[in-house]
C-alpha cells in the first residue's frame, strides 16, 4: 500500500496545486500575508495526503476486484 501511495503522490500533488490555486483566485492573493500562505500551504500537503491515500484505496480496491472470481 505504501508503494502505491508513492506512486500516486505526482498525480495527487498536480490536482492538489489545481485545487489551492482554483479556491485562491487570484493567485496573487496567497501571498496577500504570511498567515494566508500558511494556511494555503497546510491545506495543500492535507489534500495532497488524502488524495494519494485515496488514488492509493481505489487501486488496491480495483486490482482485489480483477483478483475475485
Amino acid at each position: 500500500m505504501l508503494n502505491m501511495f508513492f506512486r500516486k503522490l505526482p498525480e495527487a500533488i498536480f490536482f492538489s496545486l489545481i485545487s489551492v490555486i482554483v479556491l485562491n483566485w487570484p493567485p496573487k492573493e496567497i501571498f496577500s500575508s504570511g498567515d494566508r500562505m500558511l494556511a494555503v500551504a497546510a491545506v495543500f500537503v492535507a489534500t495532497t495526503i488524502v488524495l494519494a491515500v485515496l488514488f492509493a484505496a481505489v487501486e488496491t480496491l480495483l486490482k482485489k476486484n480483477k483478483q475475485t472470481p
